[in-house]
Parts: structure tokens; sequence; C-alpha cells
């Protein structure tokens, strides 16, 4: 395995999956009071249309998998566009991808975390700062540069025994949203909240338990502005592996 797939692994947001594959209409773009009234699930599967037809967003929030505290800051566009951060307990890697080619530049516990002690000085003196590019082939963090593989992790496709409560309007960020929760034996419980006006996103989700978390989404359909790292400060991972013994 690949010295970031190791880091990325347990770098994933499922254990906050609220949406299942929609079941019916997906009622979008209905005003707010005809929103409200709709069924819970109506008002999943209307966010799950809505979030599915997304071209970019920004997601930022900390979760808790696996007894780690997982971090993301990213904002994704189309085409493998993206920028920002994902991080495990004190490890933090940057990201970013232009046009589908993918670069990440961690920090000195990212290595120590991946690639353990006694490498991790090693690669620290030969990247030097410096972006490392990863090759065509290496989706390790896929998820949060394609917005298709992002969405798709907050689809639950076999999730055919969840269960959907709908709860109160409340106001988040100066907009109104509906609270939605989502049930599933042995699984806690995810709320997520909803737009209520104009397209129904979903804006955060949340969940206790010992997976908790919360995550939140923004800027929708605002595309990151992104630009590849200038030859001398990037290094492949190739020759980062090659470097170290």
């Amino acid at each position: 395995m690949s010295i970031p797939a190791r880091f990325a692994t347990v770098l994933t947001i499922g254990a906050l999956g609220l949406l299942s594959a929609c079941s019916g209409d997906s009622e979008a773009d209905k005003d707010a009071e005809e929103f409200i009234a709709l069924s819970a699930q109506e008002i999943a599967d209307a966010a799950n249309a809505a979030m599915g037809e997304l071209t970019a967003v920004s997601i930022k929030g900390t979760i808790n998998a696996d007894g780690q505290a997982i971090s993301i800051d990213m904002s994704l566009g189309e085409g493998g566009d993206c920028t920002g951060s994902v991080g495990i307990e004190d490890a933090t890697a940057e990201l970013l991808g232009v046009g589908g080619t993918m670069w990440f530049k961690p920090d000195d516990a990212f290595w120590v975390a991946s690639a353990g002690d006694d490498l991790a000085e090693q690669i620290v003196d030969v990247v030097d700062g410096r972006w490392v590019k990863l090759p065509a082939d290496d989706s390790s963090f896929a998820q949060f540069c394609q917005i298709d593989d992002f969405i798709d992790s907050l689809v639950d496709e076999e999730a055919t025994d969840k269960t959907y409560t709908k709860g109160e309007v409340e106001e988040l960020d100066g907009e109104e949203v509906i609270s939605v929760v989502s049930s599933q034996p042995d699984r806690d419980d995810g709320t997520g909240l909803i737009r209520v006006s104009g397209t129904h996103y979903l804006v955060q989700i949340t969940t206790e338990g010992e997976d908790s978390g919360e995550v939140s989404f923004t800027d929708f359909d605002e595309a990151p502005e992104v630009s590849a790292p200038a030859d001398d400060d990037q290094v492949t991972i190739e020759e980062v592996q090659s470097s170290v013994s």
C-alpha cells in the first residue's frame, strides 16, 4: 500500500451517512410551506436528489471513527478540482487537485502516522516542504477531491432498513432548515439539517455515540479556484519512495 493510502484508508465520513437511494419523487424545489409538510422520507429524498446534482461544494467538520478524531475542510469542484485539508488526530495534509491531477502537502505528524518513526525523518528531508504529486492511478484521496465520489459516500445504497423521523424547523446561519433523523438497527442515529427554501440541500449532518461528529456543507455549486504548484515546489511520490530506505 502506498504511503498516502495507509493514511487515507481511515479517512471517511461514511459513519455520518444520512441518505439512502431515493425511493420516490425528489420533490425538488418545493416552496417552504409545501416542503415542511412533506414526510421525513420525502424530505430526505429531496436532499438526496439535490446533493446528487451538485457541481461543487465545500465541506467542513470533525468526526470520530475507530477511536480517532478526523477533520475535513475541503472545497470540491468538477473534473477533480479541489483544495483544502484533511487530518487524523494531530496529523494534517493539505490537498490540491487540478484537472484530476492530485498533490498533497503533509505535516511531519502525517509522515509519522503513515510511514512510521523510522522513515518519517528521511521523508521530511526529501520532501522539504514541497507538494507531493500522486500518480494518475492513485485514488487515496479521491473521496475528498472527486465530487461524485464524495456524494456517493453520503448515500448508502443498501440501507433498506433505514427509517426517517421529521424534526422541527430551525434557523442555521440565517436560513431555515428542517431536521430529519436517520435511524438504522445497530447504528447511531444521524441528524441532517436540510434547507427549506430554494434547492433543498443537506447543510449539516451530526451523529452522537461512538462515531460522533458534525459536518457542514456550504458554497453549493461554487467551484474552487485552483492552480498547479510550480515545478520547483513539487516532488513525485515515486521520488519520495525511492529516496528512503
